[in-house]
């Protein structure tokens, strides 16, 4: 079983109303038995899932720095100008 990340980033809607999902892919040339029968290929396949996790974790990290360049709606766009004019 091959391992990969999947980045989710977000969705347009095209001219006929249709949702489009934005995804993009990190195929990480990993993979594991998917029933593992011996204590070694257990052993391979914990280690496997291991690197994995820590490829995962420095790529959450590089989307909060902003590598991926995502957009995150959550976040609104204020100017500071106009924030100070409501005070």
């Amino acid at each position: 079983m091959s391992l990969f990340i999947e980045f989710y980033d977000g969705y347009t809607i095209d001219k006929d109303g249709v949702k489009k999902h934005r995804r993009k892919f990190e195929y990480l040339k990993l993979y594991v038995h998917e029933n593992p029968t011996t204590s070694d290929e257990k052993r391979k396949d914990k280690e496997t899932w291991e690197l994995a996790e820590n490829i995962l974790s420095i790529r959450k990290a590089e989307y909060i720095q902003g590598k991926y360049k995502m957009k995150d709606n959550k976040k609104g766009n204020i100017l500071l100008f106009d924030c100070y004019k409501t005070l």
